[in-house]
């Protein structure tokens, strides 16, 4: 019995320590990314991925996640990390143009809205 207690509180205090670092890093990444012109080809290569998805080739699928993942294509992530560029950029919008047409894009083109 008291193994089993062991384990369970090792496992639960793992998964709390994961999810601590996980938010961490996805602070981190929304500071980070807040570069208009990277977000901006991040955005329209998530959202062209994101309009393959559901192309029924398993194959695909798999090849699509992976990029998607290597993207860091989260829809919360890229929404703060836009909120972040926005903010830090409120009075430069030559630095913005490149994201809004991106963004602006990822919708009339694919349907995603950010």
């Amino acid at each position: 019995m008291k193994r089993a207690t062991v384990c369970l509180v090792f496992a639960a205090s793992t998964f709390l320590l994961a999810d601590a670092f996980a938010a961490e890093r996805q602070r981190r990444d929304a500071d980070k990314s807040a570069e208009p012109d990277a977000l901006a080809e991040r955005v329209f290569l998530c959202a062209y991925f994101a309009g393959e998805v559901g192309s029924g080739h398993p194959a695909r699928e798999r090849e699509i996640g992976e990029k998607m993942e290597k993207l860091d294509c989260d829809d919360e992530l890229i929404h703060r990390q836009i909120a972040a560029a926005r903010k830090k950029y409120a009075g430069q919008p030559d630095k913005l143009a490149k994201l809004d047409r991106a963004i602006e894009e990822a919708k009339s083109e694919y349907g995603v809205e950010y």
